[in-house]
């Protein structure tokens, strides 16, 4: 037993070793991403905050990574990396909210490609995306803006390749084997300014939900109740007046129904202000969501289970 004590002893050290190596590395290159955004050389940044995440996987080389892929222009890289960091902080609930908020503020900058297929059935058919395969049976696809190309391939059918052009917020469909390169486009969706180096890189499996939607959706819920309790609180006032035309005059055989009409008609205003209000609010919310762009921040907190964040106004 002495003997197989002191076995485990000498082993644990070096199985500890490579895992330490590994932090090290991965905070050295951690750091190295942070000096390149203090020098403003994002692209040098991105590269780093990716060998870090790569090496150690911790969390906050991931939204570092992410941030910085926002940072010039490559919203959809980031919306993937945003996505993959939520699921990395599940346990602090403050940084969770934080990723999903950047998600959200990221949404409306990410371009769509819609790849189509032609109604004749294609044997062998192969289709990629800047050199990755890709299942076109799965609707648009979310890519950043830039130069993308398209190579289909198919039994007893010539090679075709395009190459597509988006801006920010765009969306645009390409038919395959169309022999045109790209359809029309869709009229590209209202974006903030452009920046200045939209550039490709890896599509990430991400949602096309609109996040303005529940806001539309519950303000005209919210509002229509609250105009229709106005309604209801005209009509009981109404029948209040017809019945007795002065409430405090109002003779006792009336008095149960015109007392019973008047806690329905304060309730009902009070209900209808309400609704009307909370009903503007939400609707103004989802009316300039598109309008809110995630605040500058630095990313930092190498070793920890999130992220640290400081605001810039």
């Amino acid at each position: 037993m002495i003997v197989l004590a002191a076995v485990v002893a000498r082993a644990s050290p070096a199985a500890a070793q490579p895992a330490d190596d590994a932090d090290a590395k991965g905070k050295a290159l951690f750091d190295e991403g942070k000096r390149a955004i203090e020098a403003e050389d994002i692209e040098k940044a991105c590269r780093k905050f990716e060998e870090s995440y790569v090496v150690s996987g911790v969390p906050g080389a991931l939204l570092s990574w992410a941030d910085c892929e926002e940072r010039r222009g490559r919203f959809a890289t980031a919306l993937s990396l945003w996505k993959q960091g939520e699921a990395k902080v599940v346990g602090n609930p403050e940084r969770q909210e934080y990723v999903r908020n950047r998600q959200l503020a990221v949404v409306p900058m990410v371009s769509w490609l819609e790849l189509l297929l032609p109604p004749d059935r294609l044997e062998g058919l192969s289709v990629t995306l800047d050199g990755r395969p890709i299942d076109v049976t799965k609707g648009p696809v979310a890519v950043d803006a830039g130069e993308h190309r398209v190579v289909v391939e198919a039994t007893a059918r010539k090679k075709n390749e395009s190459i597509v052009r988006l801006d920010i917020g765009e969306r645009k469909t390409v038919t395959l084997f169309s022999g045109k390169d790209v359809s029309e486009a869709s009229a590209p969706a209202a974006s903030p300014e452009k920046r200045d180096t939209p550039a490709t890189g890896p599509v990430g499996p991400v949602g096309d939900s609109d996040p303005r939607l529940p806001f539309f959706v519950s303000g005209g819920v919210v509002g229509g109740v609250g105009v229709a309790s106005l309604v209801v609180f005209g009509v009981t006032g109404g029948l209040i007046l017809s019945t007795c035309g002065n409430i405090d005059l109002c003779p006792a055989s009336e008095r149960d129904t015109v007392d019973g009409l008047a806690i329905a008609n304060a309730v009902t205003l009070g209900v209808g202000i309400a609704g009307v209000v909370t009903g503007a609010i939400l609707l103004g919310v989802g009316a300039t969501m598109d309008d809110a762009a995630a605040p500058p921040v630095q990313v930092g907190g190498f070793a920890d289970a999130g992220i640290a964040v400081r605001f810039g106004f």
